[in-house]
């Protein structure tokens, strides 16, 4: 199994095992297995006499096949050598992460709560059922893997307005009408092609994630060092024979988008011009208001684009590249994007990508073509005009059947 960032790390480890004093107690306990971690869990479920309820019985089939031994060397990057109390396993951590969003809980404070009333829970993390981290040490590790996404102050306070004071107009409500976005789509294309591209080799890939925003980078390099990899270590993932599709979605924070008041200042009988000019605490920075053209509403989170690889073998689909971006990013611009990482960052050789109509723009042809070298499967899109002026190298009746 390839793992790209495993050897030069090796070294990182066995540096942030020595502490600061070369020899003294380590800032970074010792990492275990996957089989080590197992063998914990089956041990410690017969000694307490644990049984598997179950609802929890897909969640232990879930994680007795996640190996997260890879994602040790990246998280270790994120604690400190000199100074610091014994850290809690990384991968620990992650994998409790992973196990709360399996529960369908949302509330850290809920989950520190479900791991002390059901032993299971903590035993599944990794965790001694007497020794379960605190809600503190949750949110710790969540700040560390994504660091600009703590809570910031706001000292010009200008609050992300409701969605009902955003007068947007119905052509940027149409999701199919790409007209806005041709200009800027056309100067991403501009750049990516005045570059250089570098070679790749078929089935090979490696990752090149400096240029991503710094909150992405962790959580990034985890997923594609340790669930990508797997997938294309157990073929479900044919890199010699890649096909996606691709897609965008909006995720929606609960994060207020007025930000919460850090001052005393009582505005409840002033009008919104005479409100007070203190500084705010967003827990959510990066959050924005964009439109969801699928259920017609203002959203406040962020854009989600993701590419998924299928194969024409099997029936398996799975992610390939998720890319996070700003909320109101059209699917055009958020797919240049995504592609971008996949194939300029990542090396991957796609040979087809199949896209909606919303797609249906010169500029992700012209990379297509002349950039990516690949086949791009895209309905025309009704708005746009001269389709025909050149002849398709693919019909497609609307029976769905190839026509010469």
């Amino acid at each position: 199994m390839f793992y790209p960032h495993l050897c030069q790390d090796q070294a990182y480890l066995k540096r942030s095992a020595l502490g600061p004093t070369g020899g003294g107690l380590p800032m970074i306990r010792p990492f275990r297995t996957h089989s080590q971690y197992l063998d914990f869990v089956q041990t410690r479920r017969a000694t307490l006499d644990l049984k598997v309820p179950h609802d929890a019985t897909a969640v232990w089939c879930k994680f007795r096949h996640t190996n997260l031994a890879a994602a040790q060397p990246i998280l270790a990057r994120l604690y400190a050598l000199e100074h610091g109390r014994p850290a809690r396993p990384p991968d620990d951590m992650l994998r409790a992460w992973l196990l709360m969003l399996e529960c369908h809980i949302t509330s850290v404070e809920v989950w520190v709560q479900r791991l002390h009333e059901q032993p299971l829970y903590a035993l599944l993390c990794g965790f001694e059922p007497e020794q379960v981290p605190g809600v503190g040490t949750f949110l710790r590790f969540s700040g560390s893997s994504t660091p600009a996404q703590r809570a910031t102050l706001d000292h010009a306070c200008h609050p992300r307005r409701r969605s009902e004071q955003r007068k947007k107009s119905g052509s940027l409500r149409d999701k199919n009408n790409t007209a806005p976005h041709a200009h800027i789509l056309e100067r991403l294309a501009d750049r990516l092609m005045t570059g250089t591209p570098r070679p790749v080799l078929y089935g090979q890939w490696t990752t090149n994630l400096q240029p991503l925003p710094l909150y992405q980078r962790t959580l990034k390099d985890v997923f594609y060092t340790v669930f990508v990899s797997t997938s294309v270590a157990k073929g479900l993932i044919d890199l010699k024979d890649l096909h996606i599709a691709g897609d965008g979605t909006h995720l929606h924070t609960w994060a207020d988008a007025h930000g919460h008041k850090l001052c005393t200042c009582d505005n409840r009988t002033k009008p919104r011009a005479d409100h007070c000019d203190c500084a705010r605490r967003f827990h959510d920075p990066q959050a924005s208001w964009g439109w969801d053209s699928y259920r017609e509403c203002y959203v406040y989170g962020h854009g989600l684009y993701e590419l998924t690889a299928y194969s024409l073998r099997h029936e398996c689909q799975l992610p390939l590249v998720i890319h996070v971006l700003d909320n109101h990013r059209h699917d055009s611009v958020a797919c240049l994007a995504a592609m971008y990482e996949a194939v300029d960052l990542l090396g991957f050789r796609i040979a087809t990508a199949s896209l909606d109509k919303a797609h249906d723009a010169l500029a992700l042809y012209r990379l297509g073509v002349e950039h990516w070298q690949l086949d791009a499967v895209i309905p025309l899109n009704d708005r746009n005009t001269d389709h025909f002026q050149f002849a398709p190298p693919l019909r497609i009746s609307e029976e769905g059947i190839r026509s010469a």
